[in-house]
């Protein structure tokens, strides 16, 4: 898949989405069991794993110094922070891990 990680494409990315829901729990003495809540609030994760060259690893962590990039893909458009940056030079195999800034 083509993906974008504010304006540095990256091509033929194996890209796994995570999507969470916030839950609440509540329980009330004298009551059996729990009420779980769907609070409504989701976020999502993303990890993307293919191939960089070193060039592109520079320049994916000028763009990751600019603070909360933008990531493109077939899933849509978010705002998020990177957490991770995995790269093993002699393959050329990266793991970008990223997770949606929820406002």
């Amino acid at each position: 898949m083509k993906v974008c990680i504010g304006e540095v494409t990256l091509s033929d990315f194996d890209v796994e989405m995570r999507m969470e829901y916030r839950l609440g729990r509540r329980i009330e003495e004298g009551r059996q069991g729990d009420d779980i809540l769907l609070e409504g609030r989701k976020s999502f994760e993303f990890t993307l794993m293919g191939k960089l060259t070193m060039d592109q690893v520079k320049q994916l962590e000028k763009e990751i110094s600019k603070r909360e990039p933008i990531f493109r893909s077939d899933f849509g458009e978010y705002k998020v922070a990177v957490k991770s940056l995995i790269y093993r030079s002699n393959t050329g195999q990266a793991a970008i891990e990223l997770v949606e800034d929820v406002d």
